[in-house]
């Protein structure tokens, strides 16, 4: 069977799936604050970290990264960026090296993250604290709506987590060329001492692809799966799995 886009009807299959709208995935949608009903896989609440004393800076995560994943060097920009991968801008790259932090990658059996908390000796209190800050807090994509200067955003919310407003950004990756108001910016807005800040920035052509939402729910049932049952929030399974979601939102404007 020919591989197609998940919001897209292949006329090979003998079995297809009825074509969603994107109004019919969006319409009656909670945001996780609320109770999820059945067959929605959102039905916890989140907990959302306190802010951090400091925010890390990428160039630190991704030292620690390849530190404890030897591989990820070579999977992390494939596992993050896609295809894009392949003629990424330095600092994209870097970026994905930072975020691989969070995740389990190619031929290892946990999280970078695990592995630094656990070193000897120990990483002093204050760097754990801020890197748990950023392992809580999802990685997901932001309409920019403005740039009142440079280093500063206005993020508004595109899939139902709370909007950061302005934020501090630092330099973004720009895999795909470069972005401005109306296009995506992916990436964890930290809770700083100063602010909101949006790290591990990734630009992104607009506009969001239509697939976004079922993209979301499959991410929800598959982190159920894996946690054993445990009621996922948005915001939750975004800070384990929000490079899945980023990459196919990558994928989406790179085939366009």
């Amino acid at each position: 069977m020919r591989a197609v886009w998940p919001d897209q009807v292949d006329p090979a299959d003998p079995f297809p799936e009825p074509r969603t709208t994107w109004g019919e995935l969006w319409a009656g949608r909670r945001t996780e604050a609320d109770a999820g009903a059945v067959g929605d896989p959102f039905a916890g609440r989140a907990t959302l970290p306190a802010p951090a004393a400091f925010v890390p800076m990428e160039v630190d995560l991704a030292r620690n990264t390849a530190d404890h994943d030897p591989a990820a060097g070579a999977s992390c920009p494939d596992l993050v960026l896609g295809p894009a991968a392949d003629d990424a801008d330095r600092r994209s790259l870097l970026i994905a090296l930072a975020l691989g932090m969070f995740f389990v990658g190619d031929g290892v059996k946990e999280r970078p993250l695990r592995r630094w908390l656990r070193r000897d000796p120990r990483p002093p209190v204050p760097d754990r604290d801020a890197v748990r800050a950023v392992a809580q807090t999802p990685f997901a994509p932001w309409r920019i709506t403005a740039v009142p200067r440079p280093g500063s955003l206005v993020l508004t919310d595109v899939i139902g987590l709370p909007d950061p407003g302005h934020c501090a950004v630092r330099t973004p990756g720009l895999p795909l060329g470069p972005v401005g108001p109306g296009d995506l910016l992916l990436a964890r807005v930290v809770a700083g001492p100063a602010g909101p800040v949006a790290m591990c920035a990734l630009g992104c052509p607009g506009p969001l692809p239509a697939a976004v939402p079922r993209w979301i729910r499959w991410l929800g049932w598959e982190d159920r799966a894996l946690r054993a049952g445990k009621p996922p929030t948005l915001s939750g399974v975004l800070a384990r799995r929000g490079h899945h979601l980023g990459r196919r939102i990558l994928e989406a404007a790179w085939a366009r």
